[in-house]
């Protein structure tokens, strides 16, 4: 029963600090749950292996774990256990709570497992109130908090000098509480407070919920962190004129301050980040190479270049990524500009032709002297223009999905990968949709292929069936003879990576033959679903890193900031929020390097984090690809998207899925693009 308990319990959150169950099963006679796996470990095997954290990171750590508990209790779940053994790390530090095992459900009998009298828990971290088998409210996990903070930072249990669990009990319920100072003066007062208080005898006496304890802990994490001589006070008058981007929060790259959480700390590091920097060029040893622009005064706008698609069959899916750029750029100008001068967008055409975003690409570095690229939509255009950055050492940021397989030091990938997108998808649509037999089809770019390889890896690992596979030019017209064969398979789902104006067509088509059918789209967004009517027989389904419906605070000032700017009906989709997030990210790192090489600028944007309207966004540094959150939505009525799955933690990309070699990759790569005429994309016969 505390087993499925566990299961139950888990199942009814769905937090970033909250380990995640992803199902329950029977397998001869064995119950069992396949849960996240924590490659980090527990906060136990730290103490053991390695011994006491220190103060900051320790911080850092209960501050996640009381978000976590946070949502339970929200959600009627007092946890009970609370120790370090229950604190798991996953990926880039992130801490989750986990073990609901022993959970109690507040307002029921507790599924009748707890008999009067029966202690539940470990009584090293207990409660007074659970030692003596009374009721348990969230204060007691505040208690177990208070008595895990101290482990942390002192790396022994409390009362550890009690030889017997009744004498440690005794001591819960009648000593003081361990004093950390005591094994260490290295320790700060502040968490000496937080444990008096979290571990105070009477539960009236303690932080009153975990949030509050939360709060606590961000405003020590901010005072343990300040500059030498700025006490935490100062924080918001040092702040108070500088404005941010919406949902903008920058986290400094310094070892030490990259705890910071809470935003206690915003308004400080926004002061530095955005204050004009003035260089000494004779002392900051600039050399020849590095002076990308001209010599300017201090107003001169800096330059960027906007490389999309404005006319041609690309158009509809890119001249709206321009759009977003455009408030990005009116948002950083109006809080100062960057180093202090405005920032001005080159806006040049690629007229949906890789060839002629290469040519394009040159005019902005060799004309324009633009000092970073944005652009590109299409696989085959970044290609095309990889080839001009790198041999100009300049600098591309890239924001929409992409396909990986490709590495290049000078290029950032802002948008989803297929770990982000697809994989999830796919596995979303076998395990919850049931769906068994799947129809792939797409543009006739490197693009779809690429995706679609690993796509059929995934299916064959799932043991699904494919039943077609078919691509359509980018330039298409005509469908019929596609939606025919999908007509006749009778797929349980289509898989459609169509790009562009025949994506429209697509999807009219499918509608005009009255096909009932479930959907799964890369390529289709918010702008997409205004072109066709909804049709009920067609469950349209998109995986994206950004839906315009993400109900938070920071997607809804950057959804209305966007439509005061552009047209109060205008929608958005994954790439125009990438770009938006891309060209801050971009503003930061040349805020902090305080020049305009555009290797360096690079180098400093993969020191940077955002929190955008999608949530955390930061750049794994080894690849260049983003570290960001993964959704998936149902299309409805209203041309936009319920969003039915989102990833529990920003996912970290990888480019080379590891069935092949990055040998074989490239190997993979070169038979499409010699096969294509030397093209990264197909010819039209």
């Amino acid at each position: 029963k505390r087993f499925l308990s566990e299961a139950r319990a888990v199942g009814r959150l769905n937090h970033p600090h909250v380990l995640t169950v992803h199902e329950v099963a029977s397998s001869d006679g064995v119950d069992f749950l396949v849960m996240e796996y924590a490659s980090g470990g527990s906060a136990a095997d730290h103490l053991k292996n390695i011994g006491p954290y220190s103060p900051v990171k320790a911080t850092l750590i209960l501050e996640q774990a009381c978000r976590g508990l946070t949502v339970a209790h929200q959600n009627g779940l007092i946890h009970r256990d609370i120790k370090p053994a229950n604190l798991l790390v996953v990926g880039d530090d992130i801490v989750k709570v986990s073990d609901f095992g022993v959970v109690k459900f507040i307002g029921r009998d507790n599924l009748g497992m707890t008999q009067q009298g029966q202690l539940v828990g470990t009584p090293c971290y207990m409660s007074p109130e659970q030692c003596e088998s009374r009721p348990v409210d969230e204060r007691s996990d505040v208690y177990s908090l208070g008595a895990t903070y101290f482990s942390l930072l002192v790396g022994r249990m409390p009362y550890e000098e009690e030889k017997t669990f009744v004498s440690v009990m005794h001591a819960h319920l009648n000593a003081d509480p361990p004093d950390p100072r005591d094994w260490s003066d290295e320790i700060p007062e502040g968490c000496r407070q937080v444990i008096l208080k979290a571990m105070a005898k009477r539960p009236e006496d303690r932080y009153q919920s975990a949030e509050e304890m939360r709060n606590a802990l961000a405003l020590l994490l901010s005072e343990m962190t300040l500059p030498a001589g700025m006490v935490a006070g100062d924080a918001p008058q040092l702040g108070a004129s500088i404005q941010l981007a919406p949902g903008i929060q920058l986290k400094s790259s310094q070892k030490m301050i990259k705890w910071v959480i809470g935003g206690v700390l915003a308004a400080v590091f926004l002061l530095f980040a955005f204050l004009p920097i003035n260089f000494d060029k004779s002392q900051t040893g600039e050399t020849e190479e590095e002076k990308i622009l001209p010599a300017a005064t201090e107003q001169e706008p800096i330059r960027i270049g906007i490389l999309h698609s404005l006319t041609g069959s690309l158009a509809i899916s890119e001249e709206v990524i321009v759009d977003s750029y455009e408030l990005a750029i009116a948002e950083i100008n109006r809080n100062g500009g960057v180093l202090g001068r405005p920032v001005k967008a080159v806006i040049r055409d690629g007229q949906s032709k890789d060839a002629v975003f290469a040519a394009q690409a040159t005019e902005l570095i060799d004309v324009d002297k633009v000092c970073t690229i944005f652009g590109c939509c299409t696989s085959a255009s970044r290609k095309a223009v990889k080839e001009v950055v790198e041999a100009k050492h300049h600098l591309l940021v890239y924001s929409v999905n992409t396909e990986g397989v490709e590495m290049s030091p000078n290029i950032i990938y802002l948008g989803g990968d297929p770990q982000q997108t697809i994989i999830p998808f796919l596995n979303w649509a076998y395990s919850w949709g049931k769906k068994r037999t799947f129809f792939l089809v797409g543009s006739d770019y490197i693009f779809p292929h690429v995706v679609n390889d690993i796509a059929k890896k995934e299916l064959e690992f799932l043991g699904a069936e494919l039943v077609g596979e078919e691509y359509l030019s980018l330039e298409a017209s005509d469908v019929s003879d596609v939606v025919e064969k999908i007509e006749a398979a009778k797929p349980d789902a289509i898989i459609n990576m169509i790009t562009g104006d025949s994506q429209t067509i697509f999807l009219r088509e499918l509608d005009r033959r009255n096909i009932e059918t479930t959907q799964f789209a890369t390529g289709i967004g918010e702008e997409v679903l205004r072109r066709i009517d909804h049709n009920p027989l067609i469950e349209n389904y998109s995986c994206c890193t950004y839906f315009q419906s993400i109900p938070t605070e920071a997607n809804q000032k950057f959804v209305h900031d966007f439509r005061e700017m552009h047209g109060e009906y205008r929608v958005l989709m994954s790439s125009m929020e990438a770009g938006y997030v891309a060209v801050h990210l971009w503003a930061a790192a040349v805020n902090e390097l305080g020049t305009l090489d555009p290797i360096r600028i690079r180098e400093a944007m993969l020191k940077q984090t955002v929190a955008g309207p999608s949530g955390k966004v930061s750049i794994d540094p080894e690849s260049q690809y983003s570290i960001r959150n993964g959704f998936i939505g149902k299309a409805t009525p209203s041309d936009q998207f319920e969003i039915v799955w989102q990833s529990p933690e920003p996912i970290r990309p990888e480019p080379f899925p590891d069935y092949r070699t990055e040998t074989e990759w490239n190997e993979f790569l070169d038979e499409h693009y010699r096969a294509w005429g030397n093209s990264w994309t197909a010819p039209v016969e």
